[in-house]
């Protein structure tokens, strides 16, 4: 007498995951995209510093009038952290073994805090902070690679160098536009005369459309939804984020400085 074999049991289906987890993908997105458009201006501003601006009045003018407000950009990038560290933490332990993908980006930034911290941003610091914009664009053009290609993939190399200089020249003509549309006096001409005849208008609505794509098409190759915290850990950590995004929206929104 045979025994039917029994057909091999299912593997237990996960609860709760049809509700919270897109709703951290989509939170994740929107801030990732924030921050591409402003913190992409603050880079841009900061890559046509000695370009924009001759002299160092014209520079601080520049900064001030067209660089959006001191510490929005990192609000935007604080709440990318937040989102990251607390809503995908398997995937930045994943994330932590691949040092050298990150090395530029931070070492940009970095530059660009010291310089920031200093009194004047003359000589030296004026210096410091445009060599950390070209570095901290160019890192995210770097990041950006492995993250389409994958840890495993072939990323390193000339794709990454190709990733690397092409979001730079992205957030170098992003910097131009946003000058060309809030800068004042000679900043301001010369920035009209690289947009073109037709006005920064175009040419800014193209660079924060191509830059907020950037963050969608490399999250589009990352299965977020299969490896957020469980159910009971986002239940938890959506609603500050949640209002950290609103934050960051109002403050955006306030700080429009139309010329």
């Amino acid at each position: 007498m045979t025994t039917a074999r029994r057909p091999p049991a299912a593997p237990p289906k996960r609860a709760g995951r049809t509700a919270v987890e897109p709703l951290a993908v989509v939170l994740l997105g929107c801030l990732a995209v924030g921050y591409f458009v402003v913190g992409g201006a603050e880079l841009g501003i900061g890559m046509v510093l000695p370009l924009l601006g001759r002299t160092g009045a014209e520079r601080a003018a520049l900064r001030r009038e067209a660089a959006p407000p001191s510490g929005l950009a990192s609000l935007w990038l604080a709440g990318i952290c937040c989102a990251l560290l607390g809503c995908f933490p398997g995937l930045v332990r994943e994330w932590a073994e691949r040092p050298s993908a990150f090395a530029p980006l931070l070492a940009g930034l970095a530059l660009r805090a010291l310089a920031r911290r200093g009194r004047s941003l003359r000589g030296p610091g004026n210096g410091a902070l445009v060599a950390g914009s070209w570095f901290a664009a160019a890192g995210w053009g770097w990041l950006l690679a492995f993250l389409v290609d994958g840890p495993g993939g072939g990323w390193v190399g000339p794709p990454a160098l190709l990733s690397a200089a092409c979001v730079a020249l992205l957030l170098l003509a992003h910097g131009v536009g946003v000058a060309a549309r809030r800068a004042t006096g000679m900043p301001f001409q010369r920035a009209r005369l690289l947009v073109g005849p037709r006005g920064a208008g175009p040419s800014l609505a193209l660079t924060s459309a191509t830059a907020a794509a950037l963050p969608l098409l490399a999250g589009s190759q990352l299965a977020l939804t299969e490896r957020a915290a469980p159910p009971w850990a986002l239940a938890v950590l959506l609603p500050p984020l949640l209002a950290l995004l609103a934050l960051a929206i109002a403050h955006t929104r306030s700080a429009r400085r139309p010329r």
